[in-house]
């Protein structure tokens, strides 16, 4: 099994977590695990295009959309604060328009994408390391019990890697297709990181972080 597979199997571990905790959860959990489930089953449309010899790019093009606004609402329910939230609400809502801008002109559905991917990568690093100063700013007794500080954390190991990464691929493939391969396994490694985080973040309720 190769390592991109592997992490689409642990990717799997904080949907079943944060399922089971369901009720227990906050609204920015909740969100948390919407996000996931989506890029779950993006992940899985991924795998049987892929096995069609289907390009995948415009799968993670189109997912791009509805992931920042899950993603960014997800970070500024966990930051507990109005303005921090209100202040992701209004990033999303300029993603968008740079989204569809990109999309409709700049994207040529090849390969790589090389402007909204990265830029949403990019934009989901920093608001999630705002996340983490809005929290650590809150005086928190235990950091690394707290689900929003888990989630910046799984969420700048996972983007900000992959922000650089989607534009090179896109620079060097298909002259130096097996150096973007194993490009890619490397980023899996900090993805199925990033997963076994996630879960905790899920996996911690309010009761418990109390």
């Amino acid at each position: 099994m190769g390592l991109g597979l592997l992490s689409i199997f642990v990717s799997v571990l904080p949907v079943l977590v944060g399922a089971r905790n369901w009720r227990r959860l906050s609204t920015g959990q909740r969100f948390l695990l919407s996000w996931f489930a989506l890029g779950l089953g993006v992940d899985i449309a991924s795998i049987i295009m892929g096995r069609l010899h289907i390009t995948t790019v415009v799968l993670y093009l189109f997912f791009a959309l509805p992931s920042a606004w899950l993603g960014l609402g997800a970070l500024g329910h966990l930051a507990e604060s109005q303005r921090v939230l209100r202040s992701f609400r209004t990033t999303a809502m300029l993603y968008t328009v740079v989204w569809i801008y990109c999309t409709l002109r700049l994207e040529d559905g090849r390969d790589f994408s090389h402007y909204a991917g990265p830029l949403l990568w990019l934009v989901l690093t920093i608001a999630a390391v705002v996340l983490m100063v809005a929290r650590f700013r809150t005086g928190l007794d235990r950091p690394f019990r707290d689900p929003a500080v888990l989630t910046g954390i799984a969420t700048v190991l996972s983007f900000a890697p992959l922000s650089a990464l989607e534009p090179v691929s896109g620079l060097l493939y298909p002259a130096h297709k097996d150096l973007v391969v194993r490009l890619w396994e490397a980023h899996s490694v900090l993805l199925i990181a990033s997963y076994l985080i996630y879960t905790r973040a899920v996996q911690w309720t309010e009761a418990q972080t109390s």
